[in-house]
């Protein structure tokens, strides 16, 4: 860490003493966020296609989506949501009325869609931004005593024995609006500006999920609010890779936040969450290298084609194989709709010198049964 964070303790009047903090124990957390940082400068230093970025955030957006909903019960399968996201118009349209899952789903989707025209970059954190972002996770849906964008003022219970025992936030109103008071000048403060942002954004997440200032939509909020630090500060598509990871790891997330509580430290919690962006960040570096790759594998197909050393429907049968991924064999040739409209008029024998000039030319190489493969082997030559 290359500054030194305040510590900030206050004395709640219900539930005593919390703490802001990011200390750490350098020997278990600081290798891990060198090597998230020494990733994350990697990955944004890799060259994108606009089609391929555009492409992966949309796929990253909504496995977000659905993972952020996921976490808090939303009962839609990722296929369901994805569904959701295609619609052009909101869900509730000339008096009809969706169900509360739908609606979760809705109200995400305005939400990500501000991040992903990157219209929610504020220089610093603002009391009213996050009520704006909890006002637009929980709008028209009914929950418990909730008020979209206002602080609660009752006694709300976190969590299960399962994953470290129920915890009991802050709760008063009064208290409530003095944390939040305190967490606006301390995630905002020249330290922790100046701090590693990977660890602002976690900061950030950890204290408003402990602080819990909302009767319902804390978890989405608060994730929400990493993300956009994220993605302000040049890590766009980790900011949408993060709930995804937190929704596949759920009882490890829910745990984290446990023993950190427990310990009066951010310890376990950032052990996991630079866990998770580790993970993240090699995903996006794989994803963008492969897409790279395909780039230079097409452009020496188009070498191969321009020396007549492959013929035109040669060309296009490999260009379907990079863009689907799928086996080939001389049977999908003239059943797989990928590949049928190339052989409707053509010749099996045709079709089988085709695939042998390809498996000579180590384009292809045999897989199972009668099917063959790209043979990325070759490519990786190249």
């Amino acid at each position: 860490m290359s500054v030194k964070i305040p510590v900030i303790e206050h004395m709640t009047y219900k539930t005593g003493k919390f703490k802001f903090s990011c200390e750490f124990d350098s020997a278990e957390v600081f290798p891990l966020l060198v090597e998230a940082l020494s990733l994350s400068n990697l990955v944004q230093s890799l060259p994108v296609l606009p089609n391929s970025l555009a492409k992966l955030e949309t796929e990253l957006i909504r496995r977000s989506i659905f993972g952020t909903a996921a976490i808090e019960g939303n009962p839609l399968s990722e296929g369901a949501v994805g569904e959701l996201l295609d619609l052009d118009s909101d869900l509730v349209e000339g008096g009809g009325v969706v169900g509360q899952a739908e609606m979760e789903i809705q109200n995400l989707r305005r939400l990500y869609k501000k991040l992903e025209n990157r219209e929610v970059a504020p220089a610093d954190l603002t009391e009213n931004f996050i009520k704006e972002v909890h006002k637009t996770v929980t709008a028209g849906i009914n929950y418990y005593h909730n008020s979209p964008g206002k602080y609660r003022n009752e006694v709300v219970k976190v969590g299960n024995a399962a994953h470290g025992g129920v915890y009991t936030p802050p709760k008063t109103l009064p208290d409530i609006r003095a944390l939040m008071d305190i967490f606006m000048s301390w995630i905002n403060s020249p330290e922790m500006k100046n701090a590693d942002f990977l660890l602002r954004a976690a900061a950030a997440h950890y204290h408003l999920a402990m602080i819990h200032p909302f009767q319902d939509g804390n978890g989405r909020t608060a994730r929400f609010i990493e993300a956009v630090i994220l993605s302000s500060s040049g890590a766009h598509l980790l900011s949408l890779m993060m709930s995804n990871f937190y929704y596949r790891n759920i009882d490890s997330y829910f745990v984290a936040f446990s023993d950190s509580r427990k310990s009066g430290t951010m310890i376990p919690f950032l052990k996991f969450y630079f866990a998770g962006v580790i993970e993240s960040l090699g995903e996006v570096q794989k994803r963008v290298l492969d897409g790279l790759s395909v780039v230079l594998i097409k452009e020496e197909l188009a070498v191969f084609l321009r020396e007549k050393k492959i013929l035109s429907r040669q060309y296009d049968l490999m260009l379907q194989l990079l863009e689907t991924s799928k086996d080939v064999s001389l049977r999908a040739l003239y059943g797989d709709p990928v590949f049928k409209p190339l052989y409707t008029q053509v010749a099996e024998s045709t079709a089988r010198r085709d695939l042998k000039k390809l498996n000579e030319l180590e384009l292809i190489k045999s897989a199972t049964g009668k099917n063959y493969t790209i043979n990325w082997d070759r490519f990786k030559r190249l």
